[in-house]
């Protein structure tokens, strides 16, 4: 199944007169594009010169387009001065309101290990290594 049978005693002008009706066929069908345009849905990508080339002098810079591309790539509390929705209300405010003070022993709680921990760490790493490999 799906193999190619060649007609023997088909000569070279039959072979010829079946590509020709079949590139008809296909020049019926084809529709030539002459109109480009970049479609307004996706983001646009720069593509740069080559990097020996040497750019022209008299290249034309839109001031305007280039601030408007920098303030876009703001974020939220740069470009505003509150927030919009209600999403942007949850961490608008990401400071902390009392600064950590590391030598207070009940506000700061550092991870303390002990010989017992510190064996069981080793130990449950020795494992996880036999069972990779």
């Amino acid at each position: 199944m799906g193999e190619k049978v060649e007609k023997e005693g088909m000569s070279m002008i039959a072979q010829n007169a079946i590509l020709v009706e079949t590139i008809e066929k296909e020049m019926r069908t084809l529709k030539i594009q002459k109109e480009y345009h970049v479609n307004p849905m996706q983001k646009v990508h720069i593509i740069t010169a080559k990097p020996n080339s040497i750019a022209p002098k008299d290249e034309f810079i839109d001031v305007e387009f280039l601030e408007k591309l920098h303030k876009a790539n703001l974020g939220p509390k740069a470009k505003l001065n509150k927030p919009q929705t209600e999403a942007q209300e949850i961490g608008w405010d990401v400071e902390p309101l009392v600064e950590m003070d590391k030598s207070d022993p009940r506000l700061h709680h550092p991870r303390v290990n002990s010989e017992l921990t510190n064996y069981m760490h080793a130990f449950w790493l020795e494992k996880e290594q036999a069972k990779m490999g």
